[in-house]
């Protein structure tokens, strides 16, 4: 018979106390010695970013950054680029009556002011020979070397005859008439409305950007019958001001992204006409790639066929680095991206100059104020194309866009032997955006 009494010297298993459980799990924790990657409070991308931009830009601005600094934490202004497919007439009365001005009509009313004054002055003043030199820098505009380019298209009517503007910028940047951006004056921090369904085809009146991205497809100059490349095109805006200017014979846009170029088609399908003739797009249209930007720097086929191309290239893209946590590039997980990042710019560049056609022009811009971004890279693209590819390519003198815009854009004041730099500022709080203009010699 079983006897439940327990046996005298039996052991009594009891539950140890709650403080004691999990005494076997805390040595096996402690026995290898912790990371300080895995333990150390996370810091945000954004703070993270914040801190190496004090230790960088603040070098290389110097007493500027401050006022940087602030703009670039501040909300950034905009630009609104009318769809001249979506009643343009009737959003760029909408805009003016806002308050809005058009920038680029707004510049050539300026130059011709300019102009007519040195004028009458010229008139009034006693007549001088000026030297050979004076006048051979004059035409060349400034100090700068002169910048090929294709000879001027007198056949637009008065209005294009108004927009050569008769400046030291003459040899290097003539504006579309046909792109008109809308912005607020400085100091007027106004927001635009959204766009909105008009026209006939019902497509949207207005693409919002910032109105400094601009100037990289102004400087690129495109031209009647031009074949054009944009190397880096989505999410779109500098396409559709691309195509605003009705001169591209073809125009291929290409994104290394699916997702991207997936953007880039929405943005096509909402603002240009599905039909190419009536989007004023004639023969090749527009050509949408998925393609990473270095097959152009191997392929045999597509090299020196371009007229112009548009190097938008990947960057740090700092104003977006200080205010998205999401895919922002100074993530830890990012960084080795990050450095990369020049050696990518530098073959995107290098692949641009070799799609382009000896006296083409290729444009250069980024939305960073980091100088290896930069000027470094635009320099080390055109040692490369000289000496591995036997191109002869020389930067253009952009100071004259620099004086056309000056009222509208904060510019860094640093010189810059290869490109103009937009800055943000409080009062007029665009950018930032670099801009290097290149015509390929050979």
């Amino acid at each position: 018979m079983w006897s439940l009494a327990r046996p005298r010297g039996a052991l009594l298993l009891r539950p140890l106390p709650r403080a004691a459980r999990g005494w076997d799990r805390e040595q096996r924790r402690h026995r290898v010695k912790s990371k300080w990657a895995t333990t150390r409070s996370k810091v945000p991308n954004t703070q993270a970013a914040l801190q190496l931009m004090d230790a960088t830009y603040g070098l290389q601005l110097g007493h500027m950054w401050e006022s940087v600094r602030l703009a670039l934490l501040c909300e950034r202004k905009y630009g609104a680029l009318v769809n001249a497919w979506a009643d343009s007439d009737g959003t760029g009365g909408e805009l003016r009556r806002l308050g809005a001005v058009d920038l680029v009509r707004d510049v050539v009313t300026r130059s011709l002011a300019g102009r007519d004054a040195g004028e009458a002055r010229r008139v009034s003043e006693p007549t001088a020979e000026r030297p050979l030199d004076e006048r051979g820098r004059e035409s060349r505009g400034g100090d700068g070397a002169p910048c090929p380019s294709d000879p001027p298209d007198h056949e637009g009517g008065e209005l294009g005859k108004s927009l050569m503007l008769e400046s030291s910028v003459l040899s290097t940047l003539r504006l579309s008439p046909n792109i008109r951006c809308f912005t607020f004056p400085r100091g007027d921090i106004s927001r635009f409305p959204q766009p909105w369904p008009a026209g006939a085809l019902r497509l949207l009146s207005h693409y919002l950007l910032d109105a400094a991205s601009l100037l990289p497809v102004l400087a690129l100059d495109v031209q009647l019958g031009h074949r054009v490349l944009d190397l880096c095109a989505a999410p779109g805006g500098k396409t559709l001001a691309l195509l605003q200017t009705a001169c591209c014979d073809q125009l291929t846009s290409n994104d290394v992204s699916a997702s991207r170029t997936g953007r880039l088609q929405r943005v096509l399908r909402t603002y240009v006409p599905r039909d190419a003739e009536e989007a004023g797009v004639p023969a090749g249209g527009v050509s949408v790639r998925t393609r990473d930007g270095i097959f152009w720097l191997k392929s045999a086929e597509e090299r020196g066929v371009y007229d112009r191309v548009l190097v938008d290239a990947p960057c740090t893209n700092d104003r977006h680095s200080l205010h998205e946590e999401e895919n922002n590039i100074f993530s830890r997980s990012r960084m080795k991206e990050r450095q990369q990042l020049p050696a990518l710019q530098t073959q995107l560049l290098l692949a641009g100059l070799l799609a382009c056609r000896p006296g083409g022009v290729v444009v250069y811009s980024t939305c960073s104020l980091s100088q290896l971004q930069n000027s470094c890279v635009v320099e080390a693209a055109l040692s490369l194309a000289t000496t591995n590819h036997n191109v002869d390519a020389q930067a253009c003198d952009l100071s004259g866009m620099r004086a056309l815009f000056s009222h509208a854009f904060t510019f860094q004041e640093e010189e810059d032997r290869f490109g103009e730099t937009v800055i943000p500022h409080v009062a007029a709080n665009f950018g930032p955006i670099y801009v290097s203009k290149i015509v390929r010699l050979s």
